[in-house]
């Protein structure tokens, strides 16, 4: 096996075959280190000024000509006059909160090679970064660091909910508060007679005309003061145009639009993202004076249907521990974040400044009840 680091665009979107063909066999559980996600985020997110430089560093392994192993980084250069003070290494998806989760792809048949590989090649670049922030790893996955760094760690915890072949069955599995609360987000609306009628929706261009509505509705739910707080995190143009920029170049990664209308009005949606074998539930809203409906319930229960009647056999339930993914027993998958960083006092600064946003997924998620 060998590694190489792709530094070059053009290089980069020539990968974009294999890189596909890869997401495919890997058995990845999510859509952030798709090309349609990395690609749209290095266009839109990592813009270069006169003082900061983003570049492409994507990291690849290679076995008999073919790509077995990928992770998508990215390098900032902070400096004057092309004379660069400090360089960062971090994982292409570094924002407040949009890519939840950042870990390398491997195929199955070299996973431990692969692995290895990358963690290589991120030991090898200690010396050459003021900070350096790892990928997303397993908890067995080994890392060191030099004795003049600093190292911070956080615990990522994914959620995946096998579906099974049918829905009476799996709702037959469940506990008896899960069960109670499929009931309510049914009955509820009934008897204050509410018609709650529900979509599927996967048709880009129908996804991009109903974006302002799911902009606006999860707003509306980022500014309820009762309960968990939930960022609003597409408040920014930029964040909004980067999602949409990842809707319109979808190919291997299919977006859909889970939306809940009461009439002609929508009053609960959620996006999410569609893979081979997986629908991967991503940010929703939903309109206050419709939460005593459950129509964040709502939305999750016709998830679930929609795709074990599509053959999907996991719903990711996304990443952070709270009381609205752990009711259905879920299956809990551990990743490392990792950090380090030289102990100079401006490092203290420019850590603060490029990675102090970058935190993980609040208690709850917007739109959940």
């Amino acid at each position: 096996m060998e590694t190489k680091i792709i530094k070059n665009e053009s290089d980069v979107f020539a990968l974009r075959g294999p890189w596909d063909e890869l997401v495919g066999v890997s058995g990845a559980m999510d859509p952030f280190m798709t090309f349609e996600w990395a690609s749209s985020w290095m266009k839109v997110m990592a813009v270069s000024s006169p003082l900061v430089r983003h570049d492409w560093h994507l990291i690849t392994v290679f076995h008999q000509g073919a790509l077995v192993g990928l992770m998508p980084m990215f390098e900032t250069k902070i400096g004057f006059l092309k004379i660069p003070f400090v360089k960062l290494l971090r994982p292409v998806g570094a924002d407040p909160n949009l890519t939840e989760i950042k870990a390398p792809l491997v195929h199955p048949d070299h996973e431990v090679e692969a692995m290895d590989m990358i963690c290589q090649a991120m030991r090898a670049y200690q010396r050459r970064y003021h900070l350096l922030k790892w990928p997303d790893m397993p908890l067995v996955t080994r890392q060191s660091s030099e004795p003049n760094w600093s190292t911070s760690l956080s615990v990522i915890e994914c959620y995946h909910l096998p579906l099974g072949t049918s829905w009476e069955l799996f709702k037959a599995r469940r506990k008896t508060n899960i069960k109670e609360s499929i009931r309510k987000c049914y009955n509820s609306p009934r008897s204050d007679g509410v018609d709650l009628q529900f979509s599927f929706i996967t048709d880009k261009e129908q996804i991009i005309s109903l974006m302002s509505d799911f902009y606006h509705l999860h707003a509306m739910r980022a500014g309820l003061t009762r309960g968990p707080i939930h960022p609003n995190n597409f408040r920014t143009l930029r964040h909004r145009q980067f999602l949409e920029m990842v809707i319109n170049n979808s190919c291997v990664l299919k977006p859909v639009l889970l939306v809940l209308k009461h009439g002609e009005q929508v009053v609960a949606v959620r996006l999410a993202f569609q893979g081979l074998d997986y629908l991967y539930l991503y940010f929703s809203g939903y309109q206050p004076s419709y939460g005593k409906y459950s129509v964040a319930t709502r939305i999750v229960v016709e998830a679930i249907k929609t795709a074990i009647e599509r053959g999907i056999s996991t719903l990711h339930l996304s990443t952070g521990r709270d009381e609205s993914k752990l009711r259905w027993s879920p299956e809990l998958v551990v990743l490392r974040s990792h950090i380090q960083y030289r102990r100079l006092g401006i490092l203290f600064k420019v850590k603060n400044q490029f990675l102090g946003p970058e935190s993980r997924r609040p208690v709850a998620k917007p739109g959940q009840d």
